[in-house]
This record gives C-alpha cells, sequence and structure tokens, in this order.
C-alpha cells in the first residue's frame, strides 16, 4: 500500500517550502471536517444535513466549537470553543488522560503518531473522534506498533469517558487511514479510509491493482455492526470503477437527508473531487468542475460542509497566485456548489484574490483543512497558518455565510484569542478538523496541558526554555527523592538552586530559561567557593531548609566577575534566618560571603515550612512561608513578624484543591512560581507553573500551565 503524497514540487513547479511543515504534512496528510450543518436555510428539504445543528438549544447547554489538533503534541487533541472563539480549552486528548466508561473496552492511551482530532462529529448523545494514524496490523495482518490503520473514539458529552471502536472484523491495514473524515447521523456514524485498498483480485505489484482508492465505512452509533460500505474491498461496490489508485476517497464525508457526499482529494493526480451518491452507496456522480481550473494537488474535497442552500468545499493545496508565485503555493481555498453536481464558483481564498486578500492568506496556511457551515456563518480550519512569530500552529477563521466579514478567529494570527492563550506550538496542526456539538454549559478549563516530552531548548523562546530547565529538574527530583532549596536573587537575576546535598548550586538565568553553563563543567558552582568557604561560618553549621531572596541586603561588592546572591537568606532547621554580612575573596577570582544570624525563628514551626518566596506588592516586599498543614503565612521582611495568613487552597485558588494538597516544594524565578507536585509513590509526575501576578490579583480563572514529566 502506498503512502498518499503530494508531488507539488515536480508539476506544479513549486519549489522550495519549508521543510518541517511538509515533512509533517506529508506523513499525516489527510484531513477532514466532522459532521453537522444547520437548518435548511430556505433550500430543499432534501438537501438538509442529516445532522442538523440546533441553533436554539435546549437550557444549560449550548452550541461549541469542537476544532481538531491532530499533531498536538505529536499524538492529537480536540480543543473545545463558543462559537464566538472565546473560552477555549484542550477538551479530549492531547495531554489529558483518557476514562474510560466500559471495563470490557480497549484500553485507551494516545501515542506519537495516533493523529487524534484527525477528523470530529457529534450528535445528541455521543461525540466522534477520528485518529487516522493509531498503530493495528500490518499488511500480514499482524500486530505491528509501526503501521497506521486509523481508529475512532466514541466520547460521551462531557468527553471524559470514552471508549475505543472495535475494528478487528474490518481487517484494518497499514496505512488505510480510518477515521480520516467523519460523519454521524441520528442512526449511523459514516468513517472515511482513504487510504484502503481495492482488495481486487489482480497482483498487489500489477499495474493495474487499485492501492489507496479509499473507502468509506458504515457503523452503528455504538461502534458495532460495522460494514465497508462505498470502495474499498466492497467488490458489489460500483464507484470503484470510477476510482484510480492514489485518488483517497473518504478523505470527507457530508450527509444530507437524501445524499452522501464523498471527498477524494487526489483523484484525477492531485486535482481533486467530489462524489454525490444514493444513501445506499450507489448512483454516485463526481461533480463537474471544469470551469474551477483545478491543478495537480489543489486537493479539491479536502473537507464538506452544507447549510442546505449550498455545499462547501475545502481545497487546502490551492494556490492564490500563478505556478511562479512560490509565496502564495497552498494557499488554500473554499468553493461553494449547488448540491446538483454542478455550479461550483471559488469563494473563499485560492484564486480569490479579492477574499484571499481580506484572509491575509500566505503560502501553506491549508484554509479549508476543515469547515462547518451554520445558517448565518461558516467556519474554516487552516491548519498549516502561522503566528506573528512565526510558529506554524494552525488556526481558525469565521466568515459570514455570504463570504463577507471574515475574521481569523482563533490561533494563527488572532489577536485575541491567540496560539499562546491555547498553548498551541508549532506542527500542532489546529483546525485539521472541526465541528459544532450542543454540550451541557461548563466552564472552560484554564490549565494549559503539556508534556515535558514535547519541549525542546529554542533559541531566544525564554518560557520554553524555563519549562525545558524544569522539566530537567522535575528528572533530578525523582532521582534524589528529594525537594531542592531554592529562591530568586533580583540581584543577579538569577534562580539559585542548591542539589540536595546542599555542596553545590545551580543557576537558572532569567534572561534565557537555561542553567548558566548548561551541558558543561560550569552549569554546577561549588557551594564553598561562591556562597560561604568557612567551615565555622553560620551558614555551614546546619542544615538548609528553605530560601528567600529579592530583600535588599547592602554590603560592599568586592571585584567585578560575580554580582552576587547576597539578597537571599537561607533559613536552617534550627529556625535560624542566614544573612551575607560581608564578603570575602573566594576562589577562581570570584567571592563569597560570611554569613550571620538575622533572627531565629520557632524551629518546629520552621519543620512545617515546605516553601519560601518574597512576593513584591505595592512597593512592599512580604515573605510568603507556605506550610505543611494546608495554610500559609505572610511575614514582613523588616523583623520576621507575621502580618497574614490564610489557606493554600485560597492562596491558589485557581488549582483544583486537591492539587494544592499535593504540592511538596516550589521554584521561584523571576515573574512565576512553578508548584511541583509529589504523589503518593514520593514520585514528582509534574509541575503548575503560574504568574505571580495572578497570586497578587487571586484570579480563580488564570491561565496556569500544567508541564507533566511522561505520557
Amino acid at each position: 500500500m502506498h503512502f498518499p503524497i503530494k508531488t507539488q514540487q515536480t508539476i506544479k513547479y513549486k519549489f522550495f517550502i519549508s521543510a518541517v511543515f511538509l515533512t509533517t504534512l506529508f506523513t499525516i496528510s489527510s484531513c477532514s471536517q466532522g459532521g453537522g450543518s444547520s437548518g435548511s436555510g430556505g433550500g430543499n428539504s432534501q438537501n438538509t444535513s442529516a445532522n442538523v445543528i440546533n441553533e436554539n438549544p435546549p437550557p444549560n447547554t449550548q452550541n461549541y466549537l469542537l476544532i481538531g489538533s491532530k499533531g498536538r503534541g505529536g499524538k492529537g487533541a480536540v480543543f473545545k470553543c463558543n462559537l464566538d472563539g472565546t473560552q477555549c480549552a484542550e477538551f479530549i486528548g492531547g495531554n489529558i488522560p483518557f476514562i474510560s466508561s466500559e471495563p470490557t473496552a480497549k484500553s485507551i492511551k494516545l501515542t506519537k503518531g495516533d493523529n487524534f482530532g484527525s477528523s470530529i462529529s457529534g450528535n445528541q448523545n455521543f461525540i466522534y473522534i477520528g485518529s487516522e494514524g493509531k498503530s493495528g496490523q500490518n499488511q500480514y495482518y499482524k500486530p505491528d506498533s509501526t503501521s497506521p490503520n486509523g481508529t475512532v473514539y466514541k466520547c460521551d458529552l462531557t468527553g471524559k469517558n470514552c471508549i475505543q471502536f472495535d475494528t478487528d472484523t474490518m481487517k484494518l491495514i497499514t496505512n488505510d487511514n480510518f477515521g480520516s473524515s467523519l460523519f454521524a447521523t441520528k442512526d449511523k456514524i459514516y468513517i472515511g479510509a482513504p487510504g484502503r485498498d481495492s482488495g481486487d483480485t489482480v497482483p498487489t505489484m500489477s499495474a493495474n491493482y487499485k492501492d489507496d482508492i479509499g473507502a468509506v465505512f458504515q457503523y452503528d452509533l455504538n461502534g458495532i455492526n460495522a460494514s465497508e460500505f462505498i470502495a474499498g474491498k466492497n467488490q458489489t461496490s460500483k464507484i470503484k470503477s470510477q476510482l484510480n489508485r492514489l485518488d483517497h476517497l473518504g478523505t470527507s464525508i457530508f450527509v444530507t437527508n437524501s445524499n452522501i457526499f464523498i471527498g477524494a482529494k487526489d483523484k484525477n493526480g492531485g486535482n481533486g473531487a467530489v462524489f454525490k451518491c444514493d444513501l445506499s452507496g450507489d448512483n454516485c456522480v463526481a461533480y463537474k468542475t471544469d470551469n474551477l481550473n483545478l491543478i495537480t494537488n489543489d486537493n479539491f474535497g479536502t473537507s464538506l460542509s452544507g447549510n442546505g442552500v449550498n455545499l462547501f468545499v475545502g481545497a487546502i493545496g490551492r494556490d492564490s497566485g500563478s505556478t511562479s508565485q512560490s509565496n502564495l503555493y497552498d494557499t488554500g481555498s473554499i468553493f461553494k456548489c449547488d448540491f446538483n453536481v454542478g455550479n461550483c464558483i471559488a469563494f473563499l481564498g485560492g484564486q480569490n484574490q479579492e477574499s484571499r486578500k481580506q484572509l491575509d492568506l500566505s503560502v501553506n496556511d491549508n484554509f479549508g483543512s476543515s469547515v462547518i457551515a451554520t445558517s448565518d456563518s461558516i467556519y474554516i480550519g487552516a491548519m498549516g497558518r502561522k503566528t506573528d512569530a512565526d510558529k506554524r500552529t494552525g488556526a481558525v477563521f469565521k466568515c459570514n455565510i455570504d463570504g463577507s466579514g471574515c475574521v481569523e478567529l482563533i490561533a494563527g494570527k488572532s489577536k485575541i484569542n491567540t496560539s499562546d492563550s491555547l498553548g498551541l506550538k508549532e506542527g500542532d496542526l489546529f483546525g485539521s478538523s472541526i465541528t459544532i456539538v450542543n454540550l451541557p454549559i461548563s466552564e472552560a478549563s484554564h490549565v494549559l496541558n503539556e508534556n515535558c516530552s514535547d519541549l525542546k531548548v529554542i533559541a531566544n523562546d525564554v518560557i520554553n526554555n524555563t519549562k525545558v530547565t524544569l522539566c530537567n529538574l522535575l528528572v533530578d527530583a525523582n532521582k534524589s527523592n528529594s525537594s531542592f532549596v531554592n529562591a530568586y536573587s533580583k540581584m543577579n537575576a538569577t534562580t539559585v538552586i542548591l542539589n540536595d546535598s546542599q555542596g553545590s548550586l545551580r543557576q537558572i538565568d532569567s534572561k534565557t530559561g537555561s542553567y548558566i553553563g548548561a551541558g558543561s563543567v560550569y552549569e554546577y558552582w561549588g557551594v564553598r567557593d561562591w556562597i560561604s568557604s568557612n567551615p565555622n561560618d553560620a551558614y555551614n553549621t546546619h542544615k538548609k531548609i528553605v530560601a528567600f531572596g529579592e530583600i535588599a541586603n547592602s554590603i560592599p561588592q568586592i571585584g567585578n566577575i560575580w554580582k552576587g546572591i547576597w539578597d537571599i537568606r537561607f533559613v536552617d532547621e534550627k529556625g535560624n534566618i542566614l544573612k551575607a554580612n560581608s564578603l570575602t575573596m573566594g576562589t577562581y577570582s570570584g567571592h563569597n560571603a560570611n554569613y550571620g544570624i538575622e533572627k531565629t525563628l520557632d524551629p518546629f514551626y520552621v519543620a512545617n515550612i515546605f516553601a519560601a518566596f518574597v512576593i513584591n506588592t505595592n512597593e512592599k516586599e512580604n515573605l510568603y512561608f507556605l506550610k505543611k498543614d494546608g495554610n500559609y503565612d505572610i511575614l514582613d521582611t523588616d523583623k520576621y513578624n507575621i502580618i497574614g495568613n490564610g489557606k493554600l487552597n485560597e492562596l491558589f485558588n485557581m488549582l483544583p484543591p486537591n492539587e494544592v494538597n499535593a504540592i511538596n516544594f516550589t521554584i521561584k524565578l523571576n515573574d512565576k512560581i512553578a508548584l511541583f507536585r509529589k504523589t503518593n509513590n514520593n514520585q514528582f509526575p509534574g509541575y503548575y507553573l503560574i504568574s505571580i501576578n495572578d497570586i497578587i490579583q487571586n484570579n480563580p480563572k488564570a491561565k496556569v500551565t500544567y508541564v507533566q514529566l511522561a505520557d
């Protein structure tokens, strides 16, 4: 079986296009829109969608956009947003654990390459999500973790309880891409598998063997009673006589009360095609597209939706200029057609120059990756869209149904619902699928889930690199089974972290997010060289419990090599607050300090403290002590008297209470704080990253990032 490949360089003379993105696109080439549309809008009832969106939802429910991001973290995810693009959050998949509602169901775990969210559809009871890259069997029908077969998940309307369809009877094999498209009606679900072979009796290597012609499967809504409905290995399917190898029928599906419409994005050498069939699967006729002047790799039929009046067809490979204008290759387009297999026009993007300029489309945006229409609006995915920071995260646009008033609604270059606010990254392919589903009203989660395995150091990206450094610290904490005394030094603009033996230190540079000297012999700094060298000094007498910085300490500077960290105080197990009183020359042309006891606290009180940090409010520094009993105290920084207190659940009210109770230690950064969770087996599975300003504002809806160590 051959994998779908776009050959745009050779026929359309598209020479050099972003290699990284094209690699991603080739690997997970198929995309589709999920089922659902508005009522007839004045059109023929036969053309009304078989999955009508209720535009006047019942009480306590509302219509939500569900948006696939099939590249998310290499695994895929689905986001949920309000129709105006607000309140977006990762909803299902990605780094959110699955819960199976049936004990006997297949174990659900997403892995790299699954492409979860390649398609979405829903009805009044369930949400269906395609995962076109899910591994299964090879061409010999043997289990193979490297063979992408595809699958479909059925989830309840909360997105919490999901099961995986049983595809064993379908005998899927490598690159069938089952789940590339979906359409759910009130009693059936149609599933596209554009990589499906024909199963003809001619030899597999014969020029007449129709590999990758594609297929559409039909299931009941519970994922059973399956049949290979149209094309593929269904030898009685009459449409097969119209198909050739690599046509990829099933890249998109739309069903009305009288017909099923099926995209074949690589038909006619990549021009693409859409077929209209009876609901029986017979009498299939291809749309007439001669007037559209389609060319190789336009991929007409990538996505489909309708509103009772018109059928909307996505073409992700459509250019917006001539074949010599490489900066306008694969901008993408939406065509508008009637329901009578003809009368299609360039509607949005593509060669419609007025629309393309309004949308500000660019090379490889892949506008038309997905589409969903209502009576008055149309939403379009552009999974290749870049942000203003040049990250290809994907985006969703919204236009009036007549094509006017287009806005970049979510992600991409949107200034309101930004990619950063969703935690989107390069290659997430946000907008690879889209649908509208009526769901119970719920408040969007404000926790962005990320995974350490997806993070890599990026030049000049301080926030990203800080996350990478904290992930490395997670590994160290699990190896030593201990937390680390640390504090932020405003004087040196670094977070100083003592190792578990407290004999050396590392520093996170606030200007880079990485350790100073990371990966070299200069990553670790000797405490005796850079903090205190006198074995009889107060600093070296007892074990340190916590530390805090950002409190001025005016002592004479020696030399100019090492600014020092003399605004940091350490608290030892005897309750002593240790302050640098004077400096002395140390080794390596640096200098260290002589420490004295600034104040002694009750040792029993100190034994209950697990973290300390300073927050500046109204130009006054306040010291926070987090305590093991679930409370916190606020102290002044003059005499260290308690001036306030409260519960940790109130201080970190943007987190679930059970998560606050699991916090074991913190890392104070310049403008953020990391809260490290510890489980019952004494392991650190991840950390929360919270803005200091959100703590000051006590904002329960603040955006919080949770970074977990492993899948």
